[in-house]
């Protein structure tokens, strides 16, 4: 079966503690203290796992945060990643309000360290060993950062997943002015189509309706999904020396 992932979600939280087992804010925070403590000043501390039901918006204040965490911008994902509690760095960073969620979410991805091709290489390196460990061979990724890396690794022959790449709705058009097509990349690492949130992600049904058109007339697929279909989270290490 193929699993749907997040590529960039998974890869940059695998060997990151895992927060759905903090019963309440003090274990919480101080998996986040002994998580920042490991790290240099300045580099970004992304955890994930917070229940929104256990935790409210302002539970995580971001005075909290930064006690925990004084020198690294950090943010705690929520399990579904649909919202983020943020320390003062990284509100400043992403330009947001200590609690986000929806839509605004996107200020924070947008801010987090953007990777080299090596990077996300080693950290798709990594993430593929822990998906084959657990029987995964065939997986959809709806993170279109991460096409680059999975083609590149299946240049370097060192690809054993079976990876189908997909755009996000807003990269459609620039895809087709560029000339993509459906199929395009490399044998194990190929371009199928384009992902929707099933609730829109914001777009109105008209412009949904329009785009999907627009994809399926070029022979792209439509992929729906819900945030909860989306595996953002594999057990396993994370690379040597991992950059943020």
């Amino acid at each position: 079966m193929r699993r749907l992932i997040h590529g960039g979600d998974a890869a940059r939280l695998l060997g990151a503690p895992d927060l759905s087992a903090a019963a309440d804010v003090d274990a919480l925070v101080g998996a986040v203290r002994a998580e920042a403590g490991a790290g240099d000043a300045g580099r970004w501390v992304v955890l994930s796992g917070a229940s929104t039901a256990r935790f409210s918006p302002h539970a995580l204040s971001a005075a909290v945060l930064d006690a925990a965490a004084p020198r690294r911008p950090t943010c705690v994902w929520s399990a579904d990643h649909e919202a983020a509690w943020l320390n003062t760095l990284a509100c400043e960073a992403a330009r947001s309000a200590p609690f986000v969620e929806g839509l605004a979410v996107e200020a924070v991805r947008r801010v987090l360290p953007r990777w080299t091709l090596e990077t996300w290489k080693e950290r798709l390196l990594a993430l593929q060993d822990a998906l084959v460990a657990g029987g995964v061979r065939e997986i959809r990724d709806v993170d279109p950062d991460a096409a680059e890396g999975w083609r590149a690794l299946d240049d370097d022959g060192a690809l054993r997943l079976d990876v189908e790449t997909l755009l996000a709705p807003k990269g459609l058009r620039p895809a087709l002015l560029r000339g993509a097509r459906p199929g395009e990349g490399t044998p194990r690492a190929r371009l199928i189509g384009v992902a929707w949130r099933e609730d829109g992600g914001g777009w109105s049904a008209a412009r949904i309706a329009e785009e999907t058109a627009l994809a399926e007339a070029r022979g792209f697929a439509v992929v729906r999904y819900a945030p909860s279909d989306v595996l953002r989270r594999v057990a396993g290490a994370a690379p040597p020396a991992a950059s943020s």
